[in-house]
């Protein structure tokens, strides 16, 4: 076989396994937020588990490596079919969720076929046809790659979208209440504005939109005129983001459900993740917090000393502001006004979240007895 020959086969080859590799990857980077390290990082993880995936893994990358020696080109052949199926089990398709063609993945493909396509053409000029199969056993690498660059790209491009809902925010001027936890936000979320909806024109973030871009989205396409209350879940991925959440949109209500593992992966320890969630209490003027955890309660003495209203809250029957007993069916909340006492409806599966939900309820001044009659209907 001719090297022009040679050079079209290996090129051919080698774009048609980018497809399905390209789509595996391209939807851990869209499941991993976009964040530069992920892809690797978790096909990493992946190769760990099975000891035969991680031999076959090497091999590809040895292979890749042979090929580039002159008369070994072929062996980019087998390179590329174990890229193709490696890791085993890591779907095209996935398990929970299929790929989702945003606008941000479409532009992420772009850069990351750039990236692909002018380096693959690179190493094929500079060390032969066979070093097709580098760039495609490397498209994790790769991909972590575009995504640093497009991170910086969206950014630039998200900052008016960004600005204009600060602006808007800035006018309207609800209450804002920010929620985080290592879960339970979601369903929190969705306590509150039922609670709060029976005194307060009460707008909440979308679904799981818990980031920059999902808050500005909330405030721009929710937030009217006569918005007393904005609930605002807020995630975190590492240090400092909550942080810069709370800069763009300062809450004047801060709470933290739960400090658990889901996020020990990423962060390592759970002082580290306590640390990160801890972040929203910062610019609030009152905070609400689950007592019943010793961080937490830490916590709470730290935020009282600081001048911030606290608003505890118990399911295991400490001295709180809020204690809920699922078992009895009851709330008793301690409000600026006296003591309530609220009926729970049935199937009320997380008392914290629902205890939280009547601190907040509490904390922006809420008619606590008008919203008992709707823990009995709650979402």
């Amino acid at each position: 076989m001719s090297g022009t020959a040679l050079t079209l086969v290996l090129t051919l080859l080698g774009l048609a396994a980018l497809a399905p590799v390209g789509l595996r990857w391209l939807r851990v980077g869209q499941r991993e937020h976009y964040l530069p390290g992920r892809a690797a990082r978790i096909g990493a993880l992946w190769l760990s588990r099975s000891r035969t995936d991680l031999v076959l893994a090497v091999l590809a990358g040895v292979l890749a490596v042979v090929a580039c020696v002159p008369g070994l080109e072929l062996a980019a052949v087998p390179a590329l079919a174990l890229a193709v199926f490696l890791p085993r089990g890591l779907g095209v398709r996935g398990r929970t969720s299929s790929l989702g063609w945003t606008a941000r993945l479409r532009r992420l493909v772009i850069a990351w076929l750039l990236l692909e396509l002018v380096l693959g053409a690179a190493l094929v000029l500079l060390v032969g046809p066979g070093a097709v199969a580098l760039v495609v056993v490397g498209a994790p690498v790769l991909l972590d790659a575009a995504m640093w660059v497009m991170e910086r790209v969206e950014r630039r491009l998200s900052a008016p979208f960004v600005a204009q809902a600060q602006r808007r925010l800035a006018r309207i001027r609800p209450q804002v209440v920010a929620i985080t936890g290592s879960y339970g936000k979601t369903s929190t979320k969705g306590y509150v504005a039922h609670l709060l909806s029976a005194s307060k024109a009460v707008v909440a973030s979308p679904a799981s939109f818990n980031n920059r871009l999902g808050l500005s989205r909330a405030v721009n396409d929710g937030l009217v005129e006569g918005t007393e209350v904005f609930v605002a879940e807020m995630g975190t991925y590492g240090p400092g983001e909550i942080r810069e959440l709370c800069e763009l949109f300062p809450p004047d209500v801060a709470v933290i459900t739960t400090i658990g593992e889901a996020h020990l992966e990423r962060m390592r320890t759970t002082q580290t993740i306590l640390a990160a969630k801890s972040e929203i209490t910062e610019r609030a003027r009152a905070v609400v917090l689950p007592i019943d955890s010793p961080d937490l309660a830490a916590l709470a003495e730290r935020c009282r000393a600081e001048g911030k209203q606290v608003v505890t809250v118990s399911v295991e029957g400490r001295d709180a502001d809020v204690v809920v007993d699922l078992p009895a069916g009851t709330v008793v909340a301690r409000t600026p006004d006296g003591t309530v006492t609220l009926d729970v409806g049935p199937g009320v599966a997380h008392g914290v979240n629902l205890g939280v939900a009547v601190g907040v309820a509490i904390a922006v001044g809420a008619d606590v007895a008008a919203a008992g009659p709707r823990l009995r209907a709650l979402p």
